[in-house]
């Protein structure tokens, strides 16, 4: 009996699947026949396209098209073979390119795939997609076509092999560098080992943008197969859900997750439906909420029922203003707007502008009540737990008063006073309080978020401790790997005598079993049952993703630096925060590693044990950024000491000037950040603070009480500063810090 081979126990398993949801089976030989390949020859190579079908469903869609036959497929191959040629395809695909229509003597869309009446396309699927291009050859397992244009990769290893998953992914990064003439036409990849299936964009194979396919039965191929491959998932993934966007003047491109693509259809019902206007979007911080508002903003715009709508997309800060205006920009949108001051925006609503908006919240500030009353505006707010409280949002809902307000927010805001009030703003017409919900603990599932727990530990091994640290965690973050079991997993590989010794003989193993007559004719039998439990034990056992292309690099990195010493080193104990602080971390006879450890955990333990001083407070916010930076290699193991030192020698002299001036703790908190953020006459400003507090001494038991010293609070700033959002800002953070300082 032979072991289970991959055709057999993935592939053929992906075909069937696929047939059962609408796609149509081709044979590899009908696939080659009609690609135009020659058999047994790569002189020639095939058309990566099913031509005919192509060029008929074309002339079928596309009544005016007179163009030669060849004539599309020449402009096809004149595309370039790189992540820009595939962004000219993807538009052909949402069929906004382009043919003269020579009758007319005019320009008309080019529709290639019919997203209104689906029925009227042909879905097919074949295997073992073979091309060669005269360098290099691949063959992809299973292909996808639509119309004869191939859209969608599977590639399939068997569930037996160690780390399945991550060598079908490092197969698909080499058939780019090999053959990136497929990846033209083709949008989407996934690798699949019957268990997990991981899915993710051509021309984006790095580890952090990749991801699982959720289903609820968990580790059933079918399941899978039939959700992620269903007919209106791949075209609504084509058509809508795969976004390209420049960072750092480079070109990426990326696609929208399941809590993503679950969002942007809740938000777009909510709009469309004429009972409710409200929803509160609630998405964990590093979850995409960008994206997911350009894409609700862009189907908004789109969609025929929201009848030449007004979509009005809200930030709430400068830096985001502007990366969201080039995103929206690279969707090709015409009708897109930056309103940049009050008197435009209300230019805007008062002339019926119908197309995208985007301004800041503050910009509604002094709206006029009912500047614009039609029904099909649609408010998409970021952070909306904190930038619709008070007048701005009264403002903002009196202007506007027959709008849908749908509020994104990544902040767990339901167990705070002001979060309850977000709930009741914008999720008063759901049960749950909210629209959509992708928490935390959700992130944490799909592997997004990830707990990271660990401890540089001294090595036995002679290399140099500084140099591999920096360098193998930043190349750690620019691969996108966060999970510390694969990092550990990577490191446990590479950190060996195979590549600390690399050249050198290593040790033959030999190991000979020769079995009896008796067991020899049950070999065969026992190996079927091994594969079988081993697949059985990985479907139910954790397993850790490792990423070739990362294990490849890591190792290279070992063996570059092999050769130095590094010492381990023994922690010391806490030390007091105080005038002598500085010359103790110094005269320690402990690395500057350990320094750095003992000192943020000393500043966390005085901060927790000396309530009642916000200074605190803050000096552990910056302890805990400098162990972050630390930690990520943003900064050396000096420059995080260097920072501590500088932050406790800050604190000591601001005792010294607080005792000068004879202020209370909170008085001289509030001047000192009032101060540092440039609000005018701080301290006439921190005196009527101080004195809003003294008359509420319940605020942190009292919601009532709470609410009316944040409006005092936020009066006594106002007086001194117009910039409102500066203001909302101001107060937020100064809650912040007090509220942790003087915990009851």
């Amino acid at each position: 009996m032979s072991k289970p081979g991959e055709h057999k126990t993935v592939q053929a398993r992906i075909l069937k699947y696929a047939q059962e949801c609408g796609w149509v089976f081709v044979s590899r030989e009908e696939a080659d026949a009609r690609r135009g390949k020659v058999a047994d020859s790569d002189k020639a190579p095939p058309s990566l396209f099913f031509d005919d079908l192509l060029d008929a469903k074309v002339r079928e869609f596309n009544p005016d098209y007179a163009d030669a036959e060849g004539a599309l497929l020449g402009a096809f191959k004149h595309l370039h073979t790189d992540i820009y040629g595939n962004r000219e395809f993807v538009e052909l695909l949402r069929n906004r390119g382009k043919f003269l229509d020579h009758e007319e003597k005019r320009e008309r869309d080019l529709i290639l795939i019919d997203y209104d009446d689906p029925a009227r396309n042909v879905y097919e699927v074949t295997e073992e997609w073979a091309f060669h291009n005269g360098h290099y050859g691949t063959r992809e397992d299973v292909v996808f076509l639509i119309n004869g244009i191939p859209v969608l990769a599977i590639e399939c290893k068997n569930a037996s092999k160690d780390e399945a998953i991550a060598l079908g992914v490092d197969q698909i990064r080499r058939y780019h560098r090999e053959t990136p003439e497929l990846f033209v036409s083709q949008q989407i990849f996934t690798a699949t080992d019957a268990i997990g299936f991981s899915y993710g964009v051509t021309w984006n194979t790095v580890r952090r943008n990749i991801f699982n396919w959720k289903h609820e039965e968990v580790g059933k191929l079918e399941a899978k197969v039939k959700s992620f491959c269903a007919i209106p998932q791949v075209l609504a993934l084509l058509k809508d859900y795969i976004v390209f966007a420049e960072k750092d003047e480079e070109l990426n491109k990326y696609i929208l997750r399941q809590h993503q693509t679950g969002a942007v259809e809740a938000t777009v019902a909510r709009a469309l439906d004429p009972r409710r206007t409200r929803g509160l979007v609630w998405h964990t911080q590093g979850s995409g909420k960008t994206f997911t508002m350009i894409k609700a903003a862009e189907r908004l715009f789109r969609t025929p029922e929201a009848d030449k709508p007004t979509v009005l997309l809200m930030i709430d800060r400068n830096e985001l203003e502007d990366q969201m205006l080039k995103n929206l920009a690279a969707l090709g949108l015409g009708n897109l707007e930056h309103a940049g001051s009050i008197a435009r925006l209300n230019q805007l609503l008062r002339d019926d502008y119908r197309g995208i908006i985007v301004t800041m919240i503050h910009k509604f500030r002094d709206m006029p009540a009912d500047l614009n009353t039609r029904s099909n505006i649609y408010v998409l707010i970021d952070e909306a737990h904190r930038t619709t409280g008070g007048d701005l949002g009264n403002f903002l809902m009196a202007g506007l008063p027959n709008a849908t307000f749908i509020g994104f927010t990544g902040t767990p805001v339901d167990r705070t006073a002001y979060g309850k009030g977000t709930f009741k703003t914008f999720g008063c017409e759901d049960d749950k309080g909210y629209l959509h919900k992708y928490s935390i603990a959700d992130s944490i599932e799909d592997g997004t978020t990830l707990p990271l727990y660990y401890q540089l530990a001294p090595n036995e091994m002679l290399v140099p401790h500084e140099t591999l640290d920096k360098e193998f965690l930043s190349l750690a973050e620019a691969e996108g790997v966060a999970d510390i079991e694969e990092l550990n997993k990577i490191l446990e590989r590479a950190v060996n005598l195979k590549n600390f010794l690399k050249g050198k003989d290593r040790i033959q193993k030999v190991a000979e079993f020769s079995p009896d007559a008796f067991l020899r004719p049950y070999l065969d039998d026992y190996a079927t049952l091994s594969s079988i439990y081993d697949v059985v034990r990985k479907a139910y056992s954790k397993t850790v993703y490792v990423d070739r292309s990362f294990q490849k690099k890591t190792n290279e990195l070992v063996q570059k630096h092999v050769g130095a010493v590094m010492e381990g080193e023994s922690p010391e104990g806490f030390v007091t925060i105080d005038a002598g602080t500085i010359e103790l971390i110094k005269n320690q006879s402990s690395g500057k590693a350990t320094k750095v450890i003992n000192l943020i955990k000393s500043i966390e333990k005085a901060a927790g044990e000396q309530s009642g001083d916000p200074f605190l407070i803050g000096l552990a916010d910056r302890a805990q950024a400098v162990q972050e930076s630390f930690e990520n290699r943003q900064v050396s193991t000096e420059e995080a000491l260097d920072k501590l030192i500088e932050a406790v020698a800050q604190n000591e002299k601001r005792k010294q000037e607080q005792a000068a001036r004879g202020l209370d703790n909170l008085t001289y908190f509030v001047l000192c950040k009032l101060t540092d953020v440039g609000i005018a006459h701080p301290d006439l400003v921190s005196k009527n603070i101080a004195a809003a507090f003294a008359r509420n001494p319940n605020w942190q038991r009292s919601d009532n009480a709470l609410r009316e010293l944040r409006k005092r609070v936020t009066f006594a700033i106002y007086a001194e500063e117009d910039d409102m959002n500066k203001v909302s800002a101001t107060v937020e953070e100064l809650f912040n810090l007090l509220n942790r300082a003087f915990k009851t």
